[in-house]
Order: C-alpha cells, then sequence, then structure tokens
C-alpha cells in the first residue's frame, strides 16, 4: 500500500510506500496525468525485527512422564508475520522450569525463523 502523492512544490511529488510482505523485488511505477513513466526502479521487502505478538513457542508433546522428551519450537516473525530470516541457533535461547533444553538447530537445517530444541523433563 501506498499514500497519496504530495505535491512538494518544486516538480516533485512524494508519497510512502508501506512494504509488507517480503518477497522477491518488484518493479515501483508512477504515472503523470495518465502518462507512465519510463523508470521503474525495483524494490525489495526485507523481514522487519521480531514481533512477540506474531512468534509462536509449540511443544509437540504437551504431557511428559519424567526422563521424557517434548521436542520446543519457536516461530520467530516480525509485526506483518514474515519469517524472520538471519538469526542463528546461538541467538535463540528456550528456557523451561521443568527440566533441561538443549540442542537449539534451525528446523529443516535452513535457518529462516524457525527452531527447534529437545525439553528433557527431570522434575515431578
Amino acid at each position: 500500500p501506498s499514500t497519496p502523492a504530495t505535491d512538494v512544490g518544486d516538480g516533485t511529488y512524494t508519497a510512502t510506500l508501506v512494504g509488507v510482505r517480503v518477497g522477491t523485488p518488484a518493479p515501483v511505477s508512477a504515472t503523470v496525468d495518465g502518462l507512465a513513466l519510463a523508470a521503474a526502479p525495483t524494490l525489495a521487502v526485507t523481514p522487519g525485527a521480531p514481533d512477540a505478538a506474531q512468534s509462536a513457542l509449540a511443544v509437540t508433546t504437551p504431557g511428559l512422564t519424567v526422563g521424557g522428551t517434548s521436542v520446543v519450537t519457536v516461530t520467530v516473525r516480525d509485526a506483518a508475520g514474515n519469517a524472520v530470516t538471519g538469526a542463528q541457533p546461538s541467538d535463540v535461547a528456550f528456557a523451561s522450569s521443568l527440566g533441561t533444553v538443549a540442542g537449539v538447530t534451525c528446523a529443516g537445517g535452513s535457518c529462516s525463523g524457525l527452531f527447534t530444541a529437545c525439553l528433557l523433563y527431570t522434575s515431578d
């Protein structure tokens, strides 16, 4: 989405383009009185900062016995719901009062905002 163009008064106009979905770079176009301008620079939207409200935490086994394990998964997303890429397992920390969480890895071998770890239940 973009805002309506504003006349700056010196023959130039400005508008604000709001990037929402990460994807393939796309051209930006403009028309003046119905005439399409020849210049069409490309623009790419990249993920924003992690957002707690859009990110998710899940476990594969919600009920465990002592010595049991569950895979813990976090999906890191930005405010627009895009996967946040670029984080590494060393950037992610899981914690639980039930036991030890270890072995943080990038799910599927690709660090694309999805991380897993193993929770070993050691408490009664």
